[in-house]
């Protein structure tokens, strides 16, 4: 009898497709997906990134925070907690960042969550005025940026400048 197919259910029974629950999933992603990181939090997904521990840290990470593995590692897939559901995995399957998106999107039912999260720490950002920021960013910036948030996790002020549309472009490419 084959073992049963990764769950697409985090071990709390939130359903990741949207409209079902109004909890997101949690995301842990392996040391396979780094560049994928930044671009779930950009969707606004709490996303954290195990870059140095081995399957077996990263499903234990998983079970114990109840986050859903993403992984490009497929025996990692065939280890006990994701055969038996006691963490749920997805293999992503694609090489490219788009193509991981899309598939993410096709087949996980993601979504843009509304704000995104710090793309360098996973911190939850706050909307800030200009007044408030104006001492913590270029004069230029100041002047020409209306949207400002800011990370009280990592101390980050933030402005949608260029990079900003490329990312939207990329996500965009990517069906979200």
């Amino acid at each position: 009898m084959p073992p049963p197919a990764p769950s697409t259910r985090s071990p709390s029974g939130v359903d990741m497709q949207p409209g079902v629950s109004s909890d997101p999933p949690l995301f842990l992603l392996d040391r396979t997906l780094g560049r994928l990181v930044r671009w779930l939090r950009a969707l606004g997904y709490d996303t954290a990134w195990d870059r140095s521990g081995g399957p077996a840290a990263v499903l234990a990470r998983a079970a114990e925070e109840g986050r859903v593995v993403l992984t490009r590692d497929t025996l990692l897939m065939e280890r006990r907690p994701v055969r038996r559901g006691q963490v749920s995995a997805v293999l992503v399957r694609a090489d490219h960042l788009v193509d991981q998106l899309a598939q993410l999107r096709r087949e996980e039912g993601l979504i843009r969550r509304g704000e995104p999260r710090c793309l360098v720490c996973n911190g939850l950002l706050q909307v800030r005025s200009r007044e408030d920021v104006r001492e913590h960013v270029p004069p230029y910036v100041a002047q020409t940026q209306t949207r400002f948030t800011y990370c009280p996790v990592c101390d980050r002020v933030t402005w949608p400048a260029t990079h900003w549309q490329n990312m939207q472009r990329t996500l965009d490419d990517a069906g979200f």
